[in-house]
């Protein structure tokens, strides 16, 4: 089955687009992500805006949200994906504004609440996108079972604890297990894995850039 996440920026519509150095250093590093981790369908691709697009009135509380940028990325079944994506786009929202913020939807298994914020690093729901996608439910039983998935969320399971070890033909996750030992390496989820590989924007390079 097809999965996509979703994503998007949002900001205050007259403070302008992310200033051009910081769009820059975020593609550079989107560009070595892509270029040094394992995809298997699509790669991140998110996409920013020079100029501020009109505001989100409808989706966001305040009335001069704008969006900044925006991008998707098919993962089908990868959870491991679904992993890079969350911690670029977690570091990205480091890189913004106070007054911006990530949003991500993802309706796999991994991201529990399926839709949330990245701000300033921090996750937390999507309330206002939560609220909408509650009045798209045709059954109780779809209701109830997301709302039981949001409810993790509030409590602050974020993301389901997939193990590591159906993903050792990714060498970035082969060199760990490696490195680790086999023992202690069948230990970790891909949460605790992605705590361990050193990311593109933590290297020296990307810190000079």
């Amino acid at each position: 089955m097809s999965r996509t996440i979703l994503y998007d920026i949002l900001g205050d519509y007259a403070g302008g687009p992310i200033p051009k150095e910081t769009r820059q250093r975020i593609i550079d590093v989107q560009c070595e992500m892509n270029r040094s981790l394992t995809w298997t369908t699509e790669q991140v691709a998110l996409d920013l805006d020079s100029h501020c697009v009109a505001p989100y009135v409808r989706d966001f509380p305040l009335p001069l949200a704008a969006r900044l940028g925006w991008g998707s990325t098919n993962v089908e079944n990868d959870d491991w994906n679904a992993v890079l994506i969350v911690r670029f786009l977690r570091w990205v929202s480091t890189q913004l504004s106070p007054t911006a913020f990530v949003r991500l939807r993802d309706d796999g298994n991994y991201v529990i609440p399926c839709h949330v914020q990245f701000h300033q690093g921090h996750v937390a729901i999507d309330s206002v996108a939560i609220g909408n996608r509650r009045k798209t439910f045709t059954t109780e039983q779809e209701l109830q079972e997301f709302n039981e998935r949001v409810a993790a969320g509030r409590n602050g399971h974020w993301f389901q604890p997939v193990s590591s070890l159906g993903y050792l033909d990714r060498p970035e996750i082969a060199e760990l297990c490696t490195t680790m030992g086999a023992d202690a390496f069948g230990q970790l989820t891909l949460e605790d894995v992605a705590d361990q590989i050193v990311f593109p924007w933590a290297t020296e390079q990307t810190k000079a850039v």
